[in-house]
């Protein structure tokens, strides 16, 4: 799902088809709205989501593999193995893990006791009761923690979860805020491109020169501002490698 539509831009930018050109013409409504729909907005989105290092923060479901360590494991540093008997045994009463994207609700945690067999066992969420794992969210981070262990393996955990912020968050208007800011100004950019081209045709070179189009470092591509960026710090997940 898009974050914003072509009403919001025009709404919040004020531009419109007659304003924006495609090659030395004035663009038609339909093809502002498909410059918008296919070029503009989800080229914005995608910077926004890569700086920011998530998929998406619309509501998605997201699905992450990680890799059991096992239940019993080495105590493998150099005073360990130094011991008579070698390095100590250190058993796995229960795992963590930290899921990479804002989390909305943990729909299931799977595992397989052969990662080369594809097999999976759902597990039970913690209850009054009983239980193999529970989740706990704090300043938008989530960790699983899981009591039954599988085997050491390569990408033998699966979770399941609802990633992003709801539609009516705060967090995701913002979001919106921020793309219409950054198209705004990607606009108003393209707007300065075609106007200091239409000064070059007709030759007036004072105001030519006022704004050279060869020396504009973002004529070419899309850009978020870095005053942008640092607002858009605190969305930015810290993409560690976790065994997958």
């Amino acid at each position: 799902m898009a974050y914003v539509s072509i009403l919001d831009v025009e709404a919040f930018t004020g531009f419109g088809a007659e304003d924006m050109k495609q090659g030395s013409l004035t663009m038609t409504a339909s093809q502002w709205e498909d410059y918008c729909t296919n070029d503009l907005i989800p080229r914005v989105e995608q910077l926004v989501n890569r700086y920011c290092g998530v998929a998406s923060f619309d509501e998605h479901t997201k699905i992450e593999y990680r890799s059991s360590p096992g239940d019993v494991d080495y105590m493998d540093n150099y005073m360990s193995w130094m011991t008579p008997g070698g390095p100590g045994l250190v058993t796995h009463e229960e795992i963590e893990f930290v899921l990479t994207e804002p989390c909305i609700s943990v729909a299931s945690v799977a595992i397989k006791d052969n990662q080369w067999v594809e097999s999976w066992e759902n597990l039970t969420e913690v209850s009054a009761t009983q239980g193999d794992w529970f989740s706990v969210t704090q300043d938008e981070i989530t960790r699983i923690f899981m009591g039954k262990i599988p085997p050491r393996g390569k990408g033998n955990i699966r979770f399941t979860y609802q990633a992003g912020y709801p539609a009516d968050s705060p967090e995701f208007r913002e979001i919106q805020l921020i793309v219409l800011r950054i198209i705004r100004i990607n606009l108003e950019e393209k707007l300065k491109f075609q106007q200091a081209g239409t000064v070059r045709n007709v030759g007036v070179r004072d105001y030519n020169e006022m704004y050279d189009i060869n020396k504009q470092g973002h004529k070419d591509v899309y850009y978020i501002p870095e005053d942008i960026c640092r607002e858009l710090n605190k969305y930015r997940r810290l993409m560690l490698s976790q065994g997958v």
